[in-house]
């Protein structure tokens, strides 16, 4: 991590964009959760991401946000999917993705899987945007050539009180809804 003394760093985990074979080189693998406070954790990787825990980057001032881009160097990108908020899922966060505030700060998830692997969010609980104390943030959720699959209930950008609401963009070959889902 990299910050000030007096304050919160970014997480930056960088690999190479060239596939070198699968599932090893060129991947990111975190075991636990991550948690940096009102920063931005930023994993782009060649190959896979897994990360086994929760995503959280919320605090008292600012939301924080999560920048995920997997398969990035993939020669036409990956048929393997990205699952938010599974369990023992090797390309995905299996644990939830949170960058909530009780402050005005606006934050943002942004989750990329080239090729035609896709995204699925396995709940809506996976993906948690809260900011009470200001205008909300942005959700992006961009499954290139794959389709985006999500669960049955809402994914909530709301503003609270008279503050505006975020923006919930999602992007994909198709939009696979489960009966039910709301965005």
């Amino acid at each position: 991590t990299s910050g000030s003394p007096s304050g919160p760093g970014y997480i930056w985990i960088l690999t190479p964009e060239t596939l070198s074979g699968s599932g090893g080189p060129n991947s990111i693998k975190i075991d636990g959760d991550i948690t940096v406070y009102g920063q931005s954790v930023i994993l782009k990787a060649g190959n896979k991401i897994q990360v086994d825990g929760e995503i959280t980057t919320g605090n008292s001032s600012f939301a924080g946000g999560v920048d995920i881009h997997a398969y990035k160097g993939a020669d036409g990108g990956t048929s393997t999917e990205f699952v938010i908020g599974g369990s023992g899922q090797s390309n995905g966060v299996n644990g939830n993705i949170n960058c909530s505030t009780a402050g005005s700060g606006v934050g943002f998830i942004f989750v990329q899987n080239y090729g035609s692997g896709g995204i699925k969010v396995e709940s809506t609980s996976a993906l948690t945007m809260q900011v009470s104390g200001g205008r909300n943030g942005s959700i992006a959720l961009d499954a290139k050539d794959g389709a985006l699959t999500l669960p049955a209930g809402t994914i909530s950008v709301d503003g609270s009180g008279s503050n505006a609401a975020g923006r919930i963009i999602i992007m994909g070959d198709s939009i696979v809804a489960t009966a039910g889902a709301t965005t």
